[in-house]
């Protein structure tokens, strides 16, 4: 055989080679499949003769059981030819499949070459896709227009504390974590210092100057995602990357949504929360609270990420990916704050000022997503004390 269980190999899905690692291995000779036993490192070998009896009592779907085959016995066009069960690298388990010959290549150099090629050829072909279908839409908007208004003319409008071991939950924060044991290694998030200080900045508002975020804020976390699903899919060279993408921003809201009633919000903030509650009139599980609460709240899931990460049975592969994303998505919201960035890119230099001062100034953006020590007014309201004393009470 070309290849044994338990090795590393390159195999074509589509026009593009993906990493994968053989997990059964097929002989047309003796209508055998061998697999590496986890616990040994020995080869196992299954008979087909079992698997088909399998097959023929389990009712009137064998047939197709048998055309498409199981982890156990390859599908009827690969019986007669080494073919081998595979696991994509970075895939779900739903993916792995029975593959012949023809389709898998060694982990060679000159291979991981010709991988890089047709990724390349791929991403430049979808370009022109993507390119030669906007092309066209711009010619029927142009004809239309055209057509319906000659003389129209096209106007483009240029237009800590909280941040410890325990998350934001021992400032004040409402702590819902369950007690979970964290058998793993340390998991660690890499968050900009900029959006270190938006939080430190949040957690003296809230506990100190007795205020709270503004409801609801000018982009929503929905908002948020859409944008950033959107534009960071056209920068993505396959479809496994975008459905790992979409699944990431389909959790993370998911995340928020469970999380926000229990982490996220200080104890001044459960009085608004509940009044939410009441205006929505329906259970707290059919509100989606992404729709409702900004980039402030989503910051404040994101540096708690780690601490829920490692209370799950989540594997290192994919906490590694999770993270990943987590990060890229916090290097973008730095990026998309457009109001405190100059027009160089650079960051500005930031002045100290007292609280009560930049509390004031509203003056921000409508494309900003979070504050910075001149914009907080924008974002946040003074409570009163006898709001404070319910809120605190509750």
């Amino acid at each position: 055989m070309l290849l044994k269980p338990g090795e590393k190999c390159l195999a074509f899905h589509g026009p593009l080679l993906y990493e994968a690692k053989v997990l059964r291995a097929w002989n047309p000779e003796t209508q055998e499949c061998s697999t590496a036993l986890p616990s040994t490192g020995v080869n196992a070998n299954v008979n087909a003769s079992t698997n088909n009896n399998n097959n023929t009592n389990s009712s009137s779907s064998s047939s197709s059981t048998t055309t498409g085959g199981d982890m156990n016995c390859p599908p009827d066009d690969l019986l007669n030819a080494e073919s081998y069960y595979i696991h994509y690298k970075g895939w779900k388990a739903s993916w792995d499949e029975w593959v012949g010959v023809s389709r898998v290549r060694d982990l060679t150099p000159a291979n991981k070459t010709l991988q890089q090629k047709l990724a390349k050829e791929a991403r430049a072909s979808a370009k022109s896709n993507r390119r030669g279908a906007s092309t066209k839409k711009n010619k029927e908007k142009d004809t239309a227009s055209s057509t319906a208004s000659p003389t129209a003319t096209t106007v483009i409008d240029h237009s800590p504390s909280p941040m410890g071991s325990n998350g934001m939950a021992n400032n004040g924060m409402s702590s819902g974590t369950p007690n979970g044991n964290n058998n793993g290694s340390r998991i660690t998030l890499h968050m900009p210092i900029r959006l270190k200080a938006v939080l430190v900045n949040d957690w003296e508002y809230v506990t100190k100057d007795k205020m709270i975020v503004k409801l609801p804020p000018k982009l929503t976390i929905h908002q948020i995602m859409e944008n950033y699903l959107k534009l960071k899919s056209d920068q993505l060279e396959t479809p496994v990357e975008q459905s790992q993408l979409n699944e990431f921003i389909l959790g993370l809201k998911l995340y928020f949504n469970k999380s926000l009633p229990v982490l996220l919000l200080y104890r001044l903030e459960r009085l608004q929360f509940n009044n939410l509650i009441q205006l929505e009139n329906v259970s707290i599980d059919n509100i989606d609270f992404t729709k409702i609460y900004g980039c402030i709240h989503l910051l404040r899931l994101l540096s708690l990420l780690p601490e829920l990460i490692s209370m799950t049975t989540m594997d290192t592969q994919n906490c590694t990916l999770l993270i990943s994303h987590a990060e890229n998505l916090l290097l973008w919201l730095l990026l998309n704050n457009t109001s405190v960035l100059e027009e160089n890119g650079e960051l500005p230099t930031i002045r100290p000022r007292d609280r009560a001062h930049r509390a004031r100034r509203t003056d921000t953006t409508p494309e900003q997503l979070f504050f910075d020590e001149d914009h907080a007014g924008s974002f946040y309201v003074n409570t009163s004390s006898q709001y404070e004393g319910v809120a605190l009470g509750m």
